[in-house]
């Protein structure tokens, strides 16, 4: 912030210049007035061949602490940059570390997790090779996943048992391990070697521990001079966050396929239903290679997969759908987005069940919504539901040739159909064929 015009502060000039005046202030100034101090009173009183003497020894003592007090200051700044520049290069990895873990901890995907862990090892401690080793605990075996180098990091499969090499050791242990002089350890660095194909010449080995129970070890090797006790501390802090990271992203990913698993008990008691069979993994389908070419994001992509799994949902609180009149199957779509809204992992889902029957100009129902106020994925799915209405061999509709399938879907462009998704629904037809 700058000074208000026409008033000075000490704290608006540069560092540097702070130091020096600070330094003049308490060194200069004092012999200064010892100097004056002594001429001005011990001068005049002397004899005049002690005078002499005394302004030869005083000339003497001026020099040599001017020289002293130069000579103290220049130690003193050099050790100060030093510190300085200590100080900054660890406030840069810090501020490197925090980065990193606020860029890995929005990863929701175990294996693109791993590698950024790997990397972030890699970038860290400036190694030239990163491994991540995820333990198996039924096996009570440590898998590795990932290997980090030059050219990117790659997925891995291998095992090993626990307190076998290094990474088994230091999972066994739970002990962070340092290797600074490996070519003295062929036996624990061999495997290493043989697996990248280069020699290794130091390890830095991390356990990952989350709550006390052992999630992996993560790796590093090849660090030109070796690994320093700085190294050791910054990927203690990074391992226990990966660790904590990892647990999260498995925790997410075993619910979502405890979904995926009730999705499918879903799917199995519809068609049981009169859904017909096949209809609603083929409006998935179609839905998934519409959202594709649209390029949407992986979360969008997947909640609208999701609604065109279950947007007939409804229909098994209705009944079998050969016994409904007209004006209750109408209903389904708004059953359905009851059913749906009160689970937390789908509600962005629930609102595509609703308006997955409502038309581009309007006439549609429930709600009657028109053009783009009706959400995309809604739209996306009432166009690979006609679709397959009208082209599944089990669908109780007439069965037009694929021909005139898409020639209903021109016809209604722009009216029951937005005209864009129905352009590029045929265009991914054309290429399908």
């Amino acid at each position: 912030m700058k000074e208000k015009s026409g008033k000075f502060s000490i704290w608006s000039v540069p560092i540097d210049y702070r130091v020096k005046v600070i330094f003049f202030l308490v060194s200069i100034i004092p012999i200064a007035v010892m100097t004056y101090l002594a001429v001005q009173y011990v001068f005049p009183v002397l004899s005049e061949q002690h005078q002499r003497l005394f302004l030869g020894g005083l000339t003497i003592v001026v020099y040599l602490v001017v020289f002293i007090s130069v000579m103290g200051y220049l130690l003193l700044q050099r050790s100060t940059n030093q510190v300085i520049s200590q100080l900054q290069s660890q406030n840069k990895k810090l501020f490197h570390l925090f980065r990193i873990a606020n860029a890995i901890s929005g990863t929701i995907y175990l294996d693109e997790l791993l590698q950024r862990i790997v990397k972030s090892a890699m970038e860290i401690t400036d190694s030239e090779r990163g491994l991540l080793f995820l333990y198996q605990p039924e096996e009570e075996r440590l898998r590795l996943r990932v290997i980090g180098g030059q050219n990117g990091e790659r997925v891995a499969s291998e095992q090993i048992e626990l307190g076998e090499g290094v990474a088994g050791t230091v999972a066994l242990r739970r002990e962070t391990l340092v290797l600074n002089e490996a070519v003295k350890e062929k036996e624990k660095v061999q495997p290493y070697e043989e697996l990248l194909d280069i020699p290794v010449q130091s390890i830095l080995s991390v356990p990952l521990v989350f709550q006390d129970k052992l999630i992996g070890v993560v790796e590093i090797l090849n660090k030109k001079g070796g690994f320093t006790e700085e190294d050791k501390e910054l990927l203690t802090v990074l391992a226990s966050q990966a660790a904590t990271f990892i647990r999260n992203v498995e925790m997410m990913e075993a619910q979502h396929n405890y979904f995926i698993h009730i999705t499918k008990i879903l799917i199995k008691a519809m068609e049981n239903n009169e859904v017909w069979k096949g209809h609603l993994e083929n409006v998935a389908r179609w839905s998934d290679l519409i959202t594709r070419k649209l390029s949407l994001p992986e979360e969008e992509r997947r909640d609208i997969h999701f609604a065109a799994l279950l947007h007939d949902i409804g229909i098994i609180w209705l009944g079998p759908t050969s016994k409904l009149k007209e004006k209750m199957k109408k209903e389904h779509p708004v059953i359905g987005e009851k059913m749906i809204r009160p689970i937390t992992i789908w509600r962005k889902v629930a609102p595509l069940i609703l308006y997955h029957h409502e038309r581009y100009d309007g006439k549609g129902y429930p709600r009657g919504l028109k053009g783009e106020d009706i959400p995309l994925g809604a739209r996306i799915i009432a166009v690979g539901e006609a679709y397959d209405t009208m082209t599944n061999p089990n669908s109780y509709n007439r069965k037009p040739t694929i021909e005139e399938a898409k020639q209903e879907l021109i016809d209604n462009a722009g009216t029951q159909f937005d005209s864009a998704i129905v352009k590029l629904f045929l265009q991914i037809l054309k290429e399908e064929s």
